[in-house]
């Protein structure tokens, strides 16, 4: 078996794609995956394969508190790396964070929400049940609004098809 992997930059995922046994060469390759998925070959050029452009809608979530940040992707990212390497220091190491960032982002955090999220743990470091807590939390925000992004990009999809992308403002 033969397959192509691609990783679309739209989606954090690895495409694999079985291309069977008759194609040999990388061009062949290819040609075949996009022959079978033509969206692909322009993925980041705004266009499809109809040259109709490309619509996403995007969203960036976190949380403040008076104008600061308590939490988003970053302190997500740092909490499963803590989580993951029971130490902050590999966590750092982990996701190229300084530790007296990820340090400072940690205890602003802890003081904005007035709770521990994480506390020592032999001669590491563990996350408390409240940081696990606000990460679980923090996945179904995230699954919910993804969820409403979708419907709402199919409602918009289903608006503007059919149509050329060049409508008047």
């Amino acid at each position: 078996m033969k397959a192509i992997f691609l990783r679309n930059p739209y989606c954090p995922r690895l495409i694999a794609y079985d291309i069977g046994s008759k194609s040999s060469s990388v061009a062949e390759i290819r040609e075949t995956f996009l022959w079978n998925f033509p969206d692909i070959s322009r993925l980041g050029q705004g266009t499809s394969h109809s040259g109709v452009s490309i619509m996403e809608i995007k969203l960036k979530v976190w949380l403040e508190k008076d104008g600061h940040i308590v939490f988003g992707k970053g302190r997500d990212r740092l909490l499963r790396a803590i989580d993951e390497c029971k130490s902050l220091s590999a966590a750092v190491k982990k996701i190229d964070m300084t530790y007296r960032g990820a340090w400072g982002r940690l205890k602003a955090s802890e003081e904005r929400l007035n709770i521990r999220l994480v506390e020592p743990h032999g001669k590491g470091m563990r996350l408390t049940p409240e940081g696990k807590a606000l990460l679980e939390e923090y996945d179904r925000l995230l699954a919910d609004l993804d969820s409403l992004v979708n419907r709402s990009a199919s409602r918009f999809k289903r608006l503007l098809e059919g149509r050329s992308g060049t409508g008047t403002a």
